[in-house]
């Protein structure tokens, strides 16, 4: 509710991504740590894309250029970058949580 975008819209957006890249990635990401960067990389991208259309069909004035190069490639970029640093880590939780080892 504080990011101004319609109440609604983010949700849509991660539900959408989540179900395209989980499609896509059924046993990828057990893989190399580059392939979860890539994962996260197109997940960004999409759920920016994903969030300029909704905000572009509700009316909004959207620039599209300045929104992928200033906002969605960034933000997609960093999404990358720490998502190898960190996804050991959700896998070691995920593994103490459930009760399994996990091989790191």
């Amino acid at each position: 509710m504080l990011a101004g975008t319609p109440f609604g819209a983010s949700a849509i957006a991660l539900l959408i991504t989540v179900a395209v890249i989980g499609l896509m990635s059924a046993n990828l990401f057990r893989g190399h740590v580059l392939v979860v960067a890539l994962g996260g990389l197109l997940a960004g991208v999409l759920y920016g894309l994903i969030m300029v259309a909704i905000l572009t069909l509700l009316g909004r004035q959207t620039q599209w250029l300045t929104a992928i190069v200033g906002v969605i490639l960034p933000n997609a970029v960093y999404d990358a970058v720490l998502l190898p640093l960190l996804y050991p880590v959700v896998r070691w939780v995920g593994g103490v949580v459930n009760g399994r080892q996990v091989q790191i």
